[in-house]
């Protein structure tokens, strides 16, 4: 994956180029890339290509799990882009179990779960995960699917304010499975859902602790560009608490932003925007501060 991230642009000029006699082997092939890292409009090009061609039940299904990630999961999504997902989610659910394939259509459960849990429907979001996502993982031997759909629940959890029961399901459901397998892209993500769970809880150097000596090795390691970035912002939101306005202010700008533009996350730069003009403001740095504010807007 880390030769992916460092030739990101030149994989978003050859999926263009991909034959036809090798679509759905790049799709399938694809899959988990796509997932954490795009790029967003060169796999949704593709799988629209795609949905011209001959295909099998399974290689449909595939193409659809690829389209509704592209659409709707990765940073950067507008709502345009999340209803459209939506709409792909319910129609591959539709598809897979109309054709009996449970794990596909687990994994559709859970690609819904996550889109009506962004449009705040939490508890249809918690009725997919817990009766379709995690028995059909489980009884098609996905462990590590199954621990994604725990941690889902565990977010919605821990977001209503029921710490104990998040981390529980963290320690006890997730990180066992991730550290089984050797997952540790996903042991570096729920690593730093348990450091949320820290910094609410007011333990900031145990927060910071994981952020920089779990995680973002992790991500330079596995050169996850992402990853890195919304660590390293998360790691600048605590130095902000800590008082140490000028470091935090430093990485939003020199770390962070310059990763969010280049892969498109206009969301995420604007949200990281909006962190620096609320320092500014707060020193006093009015005009400045304004600017950004203007600069986020436009």
């Amino acid at each position: 994956w880390q030769n992916l991230h460092e030739e990101y642009e030149t994989l978003a000029n050859w999926l263009p180029l991909v034959p036809a006699s090798r679509v759905f082997e790049v799709i399938a092939a694809g899959l988990y890339f796509l997932f954490t890292s795009g790029p967003a409009a060169a796999w949704i090009a593709l799988c629209e290509r795609a949905e011209t061609m001959d295909r099998t039940d399974d290689e449909e299904s595939i193409r659809l799990r690829a389209l509704g990630y592209a659409l709707c999961q990765f940073p950067g999504a507008d709502s345009d882009d999340i209803q459209r997902g939506k709409k792909i989610c319910e129609r591959k659910l539709q598809f897979d179990e109309h054709r009996g394939l449970t794990e596909e259509a687990s994994h559709a459960a859970f690609m819904l779960g996550d889109v009506l849990s962004s449009c705040g429907e939490l508890d249809e979001a918690l009725r997919l995960w817990q009766a379709k996502a995690i028995p059909g993982f489980d009884s098609a031997g996905c462990d590590i699917e199954k621990a994604w759909a725990q941690g889902r629940i565990a977010d919605v959890l821990q977001n209503r304010g029921d710490l104990d029961a998040a981390l529980r399901i963290r320690l006890q459901e997730e990180l066992p499975v991730y550290e089984l397998h050797g997952d540790v892209h996903n042991t570096a993500i729920t690593q730093g859902k348990i450091a949320n769970v820290a910094r609410t809880r007011g333990e900031m150097d145990e927060a910071l602790r994981i952020h920089r000596e779990i995680q973002l090795p992790v991500y330079e390691q596995l050169g996850d560009v992402h990853g890195k970035a919304v660590t390293q912002s998360m790691i600048a939101d605590v130095l902000r608490v800590q008082g140490d306005h000028d470091e935090a202010i430093r990485i939003w700008r020199e770390d962070v932003i310059p990763v969010y533009e280049r892969i498109g996350d206009a969301r995420s730069k604007a949200v990281t925007q909006g962190k620096i003009a609320d320092e500014l403001h707060g020193r006093g740095e009015l005009e400045e501060a304004l600017r950004i504010r203007r600069e986020k807007e436009l």
